[in-house]
């Protein structure tokens, strides 16, 4: 994930939705290897990027933060 991450910002602004989405899927992975702290850091910047693109309501923001929630994160 860390070099899908690497790709995007060769082609994106950091703040593209794309990121969230890599963010989400490297928190995903920390959170199934037991790395609850990475887990959230990762969840924290995918929530940060979404919100600057979608409101609170839209799926993406909503089923990040709920997967925060489940790993004990908080949004």
């Amino acid at each position: 994930m860390q070099r899908a991450i690497a790709i995007d910002s060769k082609h994106f602004a950091p703040d593209h939705p794309t990121f969230a989405t890599s963010y989400s899927n490297l928190a995903h992975i920390c959170e199934d290897e037991g790395d609850r702290a990475a887990a959230c850091a990762n969840f924290k910047k995918a929530l940060g990027i979404l919100r600057k693109h979608f409101d609170e309501n839209h799926p993406h923001v909503k089923s990040v933060r709920k997967r925060m929630g489940q790993a004990g994160c908080g949004a």
